[in-house]
């Protein structure tokens, strides 16, 4: 059978097919139809789009985008707006820290830095005790919260950012794809015979979900020991350095929320890692 001739335009046609159901019009630009939408599925883009042999796409193949609840985007409104204020609040701690360094600096540049911090705190606060009442108004997300409250690391404040990201997300998407979502898929480099380096993660998704995921691995690793035996395990048995450990921990643990929310189960760090095989 002779294979079927494909074009740049071709070829876009064929991504914006394939994540349709996942990005949102507004959300869309190269970047992520480059890097999230292969990722999707493995192999060839016959099998990647459901195309016929001929490799001309059938427009009714393509699913509608379905905007998420409103509740569920004001959660995620809030979510982005912590992020934000958290971030403005770490530079402000780390331009005190300069300001406080010379003899230099007038005492009203100090007063005036740490009321950025303070008011920066009070907002922070004040909008987090804003978004847990949207979250208790409704049942769903008063569900999710319990689930990802069960995970050893993951506090009431990295709960909001995670259901702020995932919480939008179409039920129907696979793990696989969450991961590809959030950034943490491996991205390879290679080239001809003589260049070919270790992957690393793509940082090509939703930053956002990559951000709300760090610090509960970062704490998981810590304070659950099956966690952490899956931690301890990718560096000293697979030599992985700590940062790769850690985002290892993340697209598992990313995969674990996905099992939780799909079954309703809470989390079970026995089926995170066995540490059975560790024991000496």
């Amino acid at each position: 059978m002779p294979q079927p001739s494909w074009s740049p335009s071709t070829t876009q046609q064929l991504r914006k097919l394939v994540a349709a159901p996942y990005l949102a019009p507004n959300d869309w630009t190269p970047r992520s139809e480059a890097y999230f939408v292969f990722p999707l599925a493995q192999g060839t883009p016959g099998k990647q789009c459901g195309l016929a042999a001929t490799g001309v796409y059938q427009p009714s193949l393509r699913s509608p985008w379905l905007a998420a609840n409103d509740a569920f985007l004001q959660v995620r409104a809030c979510a982005r707006r912590i992020e934000a204020l958290t971030k403005q609040r770490t530079q402000a701690k780390n331009q005190l820290h300069a300001l406080q360094a010379t003899d230099t600096t007038p005492s009203f540049i100090l007063e005036d830095v740490q009321l950025s911090i303070t008011q920066a705190d009070h907002q922070i606060d004040t909008l987090r005790k804003r978004t847990l009442q949207l979250i208790e108004a409704n049942e769903t997300m008063q569900q999710v919260l319990a689930l990802l409250l069960s995970v050893k690391g993951i506090a009431e404040a990295s709960a909001i950012q995670l259901m702020g990201e995932l919480l939008v997300l179409p039920e129907d998407m696979k793990a696989k794809q969450w991961v590809a979502m959030a950034g943490l898929d491996p991205k390879h480099h290679q080239s001809g015979s003589s260049i070919n380096k270790k992957a690393r993660i793509s940082k090509v998704g939703n930053r956002y979900l990559r951000q709300a995921l760090y610090m509960p691995a970062l704490s998981a690793a810590r304070h659950d020991k099956h966690v952490n035996g899956y931690y301890r395990h990718l560096i000293e048995k697979r030599g992985l350095k700590k940062i790769q450990a850690i985002c290892a921990v993340m697209r598992k643990l990313l995969h674990a929320v996905h099992a939780m929310l799909k079954q309703q189960k809470p989390f079970d760090n026995t089926r995170f890692f066995d540490l059975s095989g560790t024991i000496a």
